[in-house]
Order: structure tokens, then sequence, then C-alpha cells
């Protein structure tokens, strides 16, 4: 009983941990599908393949995990997750009306191809034009042949860790995750593309899916970041024992193109809109007036709705 009841504290606690890793980014999300998809059908995911490739006899604890997992999850971000609930058929309303929704499905699936899919670059607004000139400024430098070799980089180290160790069942796992992920995130895009297309038109409320990269994206990300660590680790101890005096050189090579020269916009700050001959900037400064504002806001006992201002220079508000 003892050791029972330590073992369900240790639970607990790691559930507890995994639940303020996802508050930490819990700003990212902004609808019910990314909700679903985060919170219910990942772990979910996990749960099926580790029982399937696990002992049988396991199902329990993996299944009581889960359950735990998913709980602590939703009671910590229930403070977001309401406001999403209570907006979320608002929403739903407004999205099916303002556009065809099988239409944007299949024009994101362009963009959503399976190349583009695997090195993370299927979402289709990086890839679509204000005419003439594009979204976001840094996409030409992505189509660059130092940047598409860059990119390319990351299924194949991922999935290294496949090649160097087969056998290991929490690879595979992971392994099975992502590949998952890469098929809902490409659309209707080939191979297969039909099936998805048949999902999104039967299977009830998928239009909330129609921007597939974004909301299935996570799982391919889960899955990376998983393999991506474990074929490191796995190339450090085969080269260690083999080519000891290279093994420093690849590590940081590879840490130098995935971490450093692949965000480039980040460290350039063009990941915020330097402005062009036909958009204007969204690189503003901040007038004192603003933080009056706010310091009068805050004096104030009554609640206030939130204006978000200025204006973003595209899509919806």
């Amino acid at each position: 009983l003892h050791r029972l009841i330590r073992r369900q504290r240790q639970m607990c606690i790691r559930d507890s941990l995994i639940s303020i890793l996802q508050l930490l980014g819990s700003t990212m999300f902004c609808d019910l599908s990314q909700t679903i998809v985060t919170l219910f059908l990942i772990p979910f995911l996990i749960l099926i393949f580790s029982t399937c490739l696990k002992k049988l006899s396991q199902f329990r604890d993996i299944l009581c995990y889960t359950i735990l997992v998913i709980a602590f999850s939703f009671i910590v971000n229930l403070w977001w997750i309401l406001p999403v609930m209570y907006l979320a058929r608002y929403r739903f309303t407004i999205a099916v009306h303002a556009y065809s929704s099988e239409a944007v499905f299949i024009a994101g699936s362009k963009s959503s191809t399976i190349i583009n899919t695997l090195r993370l670059m299927g979402f289709y607004f990086i890839w679509a034009k204000w005419y003439p000139v594009s979204v976001y400024a840094w996409t030409e430098t992505y189509t660059s042949p130092l940047f598409c070799f860059i990119t390319c980089l990351i299924p194949v180290i991922a999935f290294i860790s496949l090649l160097l160790d087969p056998k290991d069942i929490n690879t595979l796992v992971f392994a099975i995750l992502t590949i998952i992920g890469l098929f809902l995130s490409k659309g209707a895009s080939a191979p297969l593309g039909f099936v998805n297309l048949w999902l999104f038109r039967h299977v009830p409320f998928a239009v909330i899916f129609r921007t597939h990269f974004i909301r299935f994206g996570y799982i391919i990300v889960l899955g990376y970041t998983y393999l991506i660590g474990s074929s490191l680790a796995k190339l450090y101890r085969y080269l260690k024992s083999n080519v000891h005096s290279v093994i420093s050189l690849i590590i940081v090579v590879i840490i130098t193109l995935l971490f450093v020269i692949l965000n480039y916009p980040f460290w350039t700050g063009d990941v915020i809109y330097p402005g062009s001959a036909y958009l204007p900037s969204a690189r503003i400064r901040v007038p004192p007036y603003y933080l009056e504002a706010s310091a009068y806001i805050n004096l104030q006992p009554e609640d206030f709705r939130i204006l978000d201002i200025p204006p973003r220079i595209g899509g919806t508000t």
C-alpha cells in the first residue's frame, strides 16, 4: 500500500509539471480545435501506441496516467478553455458563413505538400502574397538552396533515431505519432489526400480543422522534439566510441544550423513586418500615452473589454 501511494504521488507530481509546462505556452491557443488536438488527441494517441507496443498488462497504468494528464491539464488551463468554449459557437458560425470551408481546406493543402510538411513549412500563409509581395518578409530566404537544405535536415535527423535503434519502443511511439501528424497536416495533398478530404466532408464539425497544418502541426512538433533529442543522444554515443575527434564539431554544426541560422528572422527582427512599397511597416514606437492609459485602466475597479490596437495589417480582427 505504501508503494502504491508513493507511486500515485509521483504520478501526480509528474502530471502537475506537465500541466504547468502547458500553462506556460497557453497563450498560443486561440480556438477549440487547438485545445482538442493538444489536450485530448495527442495524449490518447500516445496511450494507444504505448499500449500496442508495450505489454497489454500495462494498459491500466498507461490509461490512468493518460487520464490524469488530461484531467490536470484541463483544470490548470480552465482560465482560457472556458472563454474559448463560450465563444466557440459564435466563432464557428462566423467562420462557416465567411468562407467556403472546403475551399479553404483545399487551397491550404496546395502549400502543405508532403515535402513542405516534413520540413515544417506547410503553413499556407508562409507562401501567400499580398500581391506582389510576400506576407512574410523572409519567405524568399526560406526558398533558397541553403535554407531548403537546413529545413530538410529536421526530418532527416529526427528519423535517424529509427535507424540507430529500431527496437526502441519510445522511438517507435513518437515516430508513429509523427507520421500520423504528417498525414493529418498535409490535408488534401498527395499521397492519399482523398482520405483526408473524405474525413473533412463527412466527420461532424471537421470544419474547425480546415486550416489543418496549424491544427495538427503540434503533433509533428511533439514527435520531432523527442526524435531529434533521441537521435542526437544516440549519435553522440555512437560517435564517441568510434570517431571521438569529430563529435564536438558535428554537434556544434547541427545546433548552429537548426537553432541559429534557421531562426534568423528572430535575430534580425524580420518576424515583425519591416514594410515594403505596398504595405506599411508593422514596427511601431509605442506612444507614451499608452502607458498612461494602462495605468488608468489598472486603477479602475470595474472590468474592461480589451480592444487590440493598432489593428493588424491583414486578416480579421
